[in-house]
């Protein structure tokens, strides 16, 4: 064999093995490193009747999330978001699926009382310091309810009342007259926004605006 003929078999053979480097390439498995999913939840704090955000981080968009509230008379899921339904704490699980994948993360919900302003206003035969009413009868009083921001909630004029045995009033153009001459307690109590109030009363006579 020539000189020439062996250098035509040896392109020939670095073809060939070219061509099999090149299927193995191509064909052969990829050892490429699993993705290991991963869930994370912040902590949730939210007022009664409100509904909070749930800060969720996945490593995967795709993944499948499912929530679950441990004690749903404190609080429940509610688009996507948290309810809160009573002062308390109760905790939070999210589950998260990605193929034969599931991981779990918890955190904690607080329900908290919203943050009302309650303001005492004396109106006739009595005086306030704070929640304390000092009256001679008949008197009468009112009172406003502001927000957190500070603003005057005007769909909380008709509270829930009960006052303590001995104490007896009525309700005349929007004011709360007390019609007693002993001393307790009267209760306001806002249903619609979870908020009660007690204001002590405490008898004088001869109390004059």
């Amino acid at each position: 064999m020539t000189k020439k003929h062996w250098l035509i078999v040896l392109i020939a053979v670095l073809l060939a093995l070219s061509v099999v480097a090149l299927l193995l390439v191509f064909l052969l498995p990829k050892n490429d490193k699993p993705i290991i999913l991963t869930v994370s939840c912040q902590n949730v704090v939210v007022d009664i009747n409100e509904c909070a955000p749930i800060d969720v981080a996945v490593n995967m968009p795709t993944a499948t999330l499912v929530f679950a509230v441990e004690d749903t008379s404190i609080a429940q899921i509610e688009n996507g978001q948290i309810r809160g339904l009573a002062v308390g704490k109760t905790k939070l699980t999210v589950t998260a699926t990605f193929k034969d994948q599931t991981v779990s993360a918890e955190a904690t919900i607080t329900v908290r009382e919203k943050n009302f302003d309650f303001v005492l206003l004396p109106s006739q035969h009595c005086q306030s310091s704070g929640l304390t009413l000092y009256y001679s009868s008949p008197a009468s009083f009112t009172y406003r309810l502001y927000d957190e921001n500070g603003n005057v909630i005007v769909n909380a004029s008709n509270p829930t009342i009960s006052v303590t045995e001995g104490i007896s009033y009525s309700l005349e153009f929007g004011q709360i007259v007390l019609n007693a001459q002993s001393d307790g307690y009267i209760t306001l109590e806002f249903v619609q926004y979870s908020y009660k109030v007690t204001i002590r009363l405490v008898y004088s006579e001869g109390i004059i605006d």
